[in-house]
């Protein structure tokens, strides 16, 4: 009997030091990345076939998460972010072309800081980032037509430049040193 209490005891003790590990675990992930754990938030991906009157639209939505590592200006040290992108489509069966926007936030687990929303052209729409400080939304066109590249500011959201040719890596380069000041 002596023995399965010095058993029971040594199991509990095993436990409450691995609550204790996971505890203290969460507190210096929280003390180092200031995002409040456990952080939980979704993403989903749906779709949708319905009839509008003649018309079948096929209708989709998808949402991605992205951990990013930024500096924003004048600061002098990495802060983890976290990026959610989501995509919404209506696509009509036997037309061409269809509706398309992306929604882009960032934030730091607690409060968004920025969002924006884009609108695609007739077609598709991707989204990336492509620099320290940039973000790229590629509006795909119908019908053959050439892509629009739109660039938005990662540091506080706003819309940087519109264009039909997509930046060189140069003058990538060139926007992220404008972005720093």
């Amino acid at each position: 009997m002596n023995m399965q209490f010095t058993n029971l005891a040594s199991k509990r003790a095993f436990a409450l030091i691995v609550v204790m590990a996971i505890a203290g675990g969460l507190a210096l992930l929280k003390a180092s990345t200031g995002i409040p754990v456990p952080y939980r938030n979704s993403a989903t991906s749906t779709i949708e076939i319905k009839r509008q009157g003649n018309e079948i639209h096929f209708i989709t939505r998808n949402t991605r998460f992205s951990m990013v590592e930024l500096a924003p200006p004048p600061s002098f040290g990495y802060e983890w972010l976290v990026l959610r992108e989501t995509f919404y489509s209506d696509k009509i069966d036997g037309q061409p072309g269809y509706d398309a926007t992306v929604t882009v936030e960032l934030s730091d687990g607690k409060h968004a800081r920025w969002t924006f929303l884009e609108r695609g052209v007739g077609g598709g729409i991707e989204c990336e980032i492509v620099s320290d400080y940039v973000i790229q939304v590629t509006k795909f066109s119908c019908c053959d037509a050439s892509p629009t590249f739109v660039y938005f500011s990662m540091i506080d959201g706003r819309k940087l430049q519109t264009r039909q040719v997509s930046l060189s890596h140069e003058q990538l380069q060139a926007l992220d040193e404008s972005l720093k000041k």
